[in-house]
């Protein structure tokens, strides 16, 4: 069931006058079932997937708090790290690792064959994963105190406007707003209706408008000019932010409708001064899950400069494995992650320390500019189907001619869809708010929502009910 079709919208009409209607008591049974039947309108055989990861974490979590002996503890750790990543090294990377084993053997001349397995991913596998992986090692940590309420739990885990491509919540701030008292004020009904509008905007104005045109240039990028080939990582970066940052605004508003808070997952990105800016801005619920529970745990940057670059690096490589069972993704995450490293030792040199980049002054345009140039480049890793692709890509783009043959239209739609984006986020930027609209006069919103309308019907996808981007993921 997408966010942005037919289905969602009546069951939105049935769910949320249904829930607010019934006590506090019933409210999370009621969630609980909704959320399981939104997960199975997908595939109702991975439901079981979702059962075994809540229910082996709320054991291993009440079993890790309640015991005193360090043995105990880490093997109820190790219990639950155990089916997590197992379930989810399955189901993700199986066939992945089979095939680059078979690849390297095959480049040893040495034949071999492979029975793969047609193994379909569970949509959100990765994001429900991390999500109650986080909560059994705070648990461990000492940080929280696992709760009793196995229906809440069930939630935790479970819950719909989150469960397929986030935002990843920690439970210290989702689990004591579904074991508390919600109420729906006219601030989170207004902020989640305009949110969830936003939302709306950003995936079938922007992301779906732009998706033809990507689609067709990356189908064969060999084809096109150098600067259609620019244009088309220009274009993917405008797909994949108004895409993934969509979903997580209507996460949010669909939220906020039924009285819970979720964190904000992105700040507007684009508008860093700096690669460490932007990665902090940018889908912020996984890079500080990276932070926490693989870099820091490593040493951070307190074991060395040597030992600093392994990490960082190291943490950017498995979160481009996290994004899909591909080398494309591992390539494009370590070069984001080595770029991050320039920026932090040329950020430490003697003639930058203590400077202080005024917003918008000449310096952090010149910033920006390099910044979004960096992701630009890099997003055609991303979007390149395997190393075979990221190779004709760069080819394209570094050998093919540049101005003979490039296509007006994607220029013309880069300029439209980049200015639309830009403006929104630059508005957020500016006011401190994600709602900013909310801030002008009533008479100005109705304008404002009907230029947005008018915007989706001419400018926005033909096709209804596009899947989210990150639901591969």
């Amino acid at each position: 069931m997408l966010f942005n079709s037919l289905a969602f919208a009546l069951f939105l009409a049935v769910v949320l006058p249904t829930y607010h209607a019934l006590p506090k008591r019933a409210q999370n049974g009621f969630l609980v079932g909704v959320s399981y039947l939104f997960y199975g309108w997908w595939d109702w055989r991975f439901l079981g997937l979702l059962w075994v990861s809540t229910l082996v974490d709320f054991w291993a979590s009440r079993r890790i708090h309640r015991s005193d002996d360090p043995g105990q503890r880490r093997i109820a750790l190790g219990i639950s790290l155990g089916v997590n990543l197992g379930i989810l090294g399955f189901f993700k990377y199986f066939n992945f690792f089979v095939d680059s084993f078979a690849a390297t053997l095959d480049a040893l001349n040495i034949p071999v064959g492979t029975g793969l397995l047609h193994i379909v991913l569970p949509v959100g596998i990765s994001f429900y994963t991390f999500q109650t992986m986080a909560y059994t090692i705070d648990t461990f940590r000492r940080r929280q105190t696992p709760t009793d309420d196995l229906v809440a739990f069930m939630l935790y885990v479970a819950y719909f406007p989150q469960l397929v491509a986030g935002p990843i919540e920690r439970a210290k701030h989702l689990l004591p707003q579904l074991e508390g008292e919600r109420v729906l004020t006219p601030k989170f009904l207004r902020t989640g209706v305009t949110l969830i509008l936003i939302g709306l905007f950003k995936k079938v104005g922007l992301a779906d408008g732009v998706a033809p045109f990507v689609d067709e240039i990356f189908a064969d990028t060999g084809a096109f000019s150098g600067a259609s080939v620019l244009l088309g990582a220009m274009l993917f970066s405008i797909q994949i932010y108004g895409d993934f940052s969509g979903y997580s605004d209507i996460a949010r508003g669909t939220s906020r409708l039924l009285g819970i808070d979720l964190m904000v997952n992105f700040r507007q990105p684009y508008l860093a001064q700096n690669i460490a800016e932007l990665w902090r801005r940018w889908h912020i619920s996984l890079s500080t899950w990276f932070a926490d529970y693989v870099y820091i745990p490593l040493g951070g940057s307190k074991r060395g400069p040597v030992r600093n670059a392994f990490n960082l690096v190291g943490m950017f490589a498995l979160s481009g494995l996290w994004h899909g069972a591909a080398w494309n993704y591992v390539l494009w995450a370590t070069i984001n992650g080595i770029c991050l490293l320039v920026f932090r030792y040329w950020s430490r040199a003697s003639f930058n320390r203590g400077v202080e980049v005024q917003p918008f002054s000449l310096r952090w345009f010149a910033g920006n500019f390099v910044t979004v140039s960096i992701f630009v480049l890099t997003a055609l890793m991303f979007r390149s189907s395997g190393l075979a692709g990221v190779w004709t890509s760069y080819a394209a783009l570094l050998l093919n001619p540049w101005w003979i043959g490039i296509e007006h239209n994607y220029l013309l739609a880069t300029l439209t869809y980049g200015t639309a984006m830009f403006a929104l986020d630059l508005w957020q930027y500016r006011s401190g708010e994600e709602e900013p609209m909310l801030q002008i006069p009533r008479l100005a919103q109705g304008v404002l929502l009907g230029v947005g309308m008018l915007w989706v019907l001419i400018m926005g996808g033909v096709d209804l009910d596009v899947p989210f981007i990150y639901f591969q993921f």
